[in-house]
């Protein structure tokens, strides 16, 4: 168990005080003192290169991809063939974000069963004036930003997530 740490808390070069994050009970990340965790280990299993989501359905791949442009991830997915699966694919906006750990922050992902390594990751849905969906992993929000940008990606495949998560509970 890791002992609880404190963080000063700066907004406009003010000090607001101290934000002291507990050890984390679900999920392996620090969860913040108040929040609660979205995606406790009991909600995955891990199977070689992938992990299963028992309440979505979806299979994520466990490592995400190098930086690249959204198209460039699109082409990388639909050629990937990790676990002898060949229609992997990015994931839409409500699908990335329901891997998103709230109740943790620097990475908001379960580290239990997924490498963070890239912060922002392109989803499939795509925005107005060349621009699409991302979630950036480091803080867990959702964004857009003009596909020519290099973001990493997490390929998925399978699963029926509904289009709203508000009040989703694992």
């Amino acid at each position: 168990m890791r002992a609880a740490c404190c963080s000063i808390v700066w907004a406009g070069g003010l000090c607001l005080g101290l934000l002291v994050l507990q050890p984390a009970a679900l999920a392996n990340c620090e969860l913040v003192t108040g929040n609660v965790a979205a995606t406790p280990d009991s909600r995955f299993i891990a199977s070689g290169e992938i992990v299963i989501d028992a309440v979505t359905g979806l299979v994520w791949k466990q490592v995400p991809e190098a930086p690249s442009t959204w198209a460039a991830a699109q082409a990388a997915a639909a050629a990937d063939s990790t676990a002898g699966f060949d229609d992997w694919r990015l994931p839409s906006r409500q699908e990335l974000a329901s891997i998103v750990e709230t109740g943790c922050v620097l990475p908001s992902l379960n580290t239990s069963f997924f490498v963070h390594g890239v912060n922002a990751l392109w989803s499939s849905t795509a925005s107005v004036d060349g621009r699409a969906w991302y979630v950036h992993f480091g803080h867990g929000y959702e964004s857009t930003e003009n596909t020519a940008v290099a973001f990493g990606a997490r390929f998925v495949r399978g699963g029926n997530v509904p289009l709203f998560l508000d009040g989703f509970e694992p």
